[in-house]
């Protein structure tokens, strides 16, 4: 690229790499939660008893 310097450019490189590690252990740790962590068959998905669409009460002094 024309008009990039030496310094840039090892940032740049530096940066692709970490973004890259990150973005690999982060979509590594979803894959791996997002199925070993599943209900089983018969199991109830809800196990705090939520209710769609309610919220907690508040007191206000």
């Amino acid at each position: 690229m024309a008009g990039v310097t030496p310094l840039y450019d090892a940032i740049w490189e530096d940066y692709m790499l970490w973004s890259l590690l990150v973005g690999a252990i982060a979509f590594g740790w979803l894959y791996h939660h997002s199925f070993f962590y599943r209900s089983e068959d018969g199991e109830s998905p809800n196990v705090d008893n939520l209710k769609w669409g309610s919220s907690p009460r508040t007191t206000t002094i």
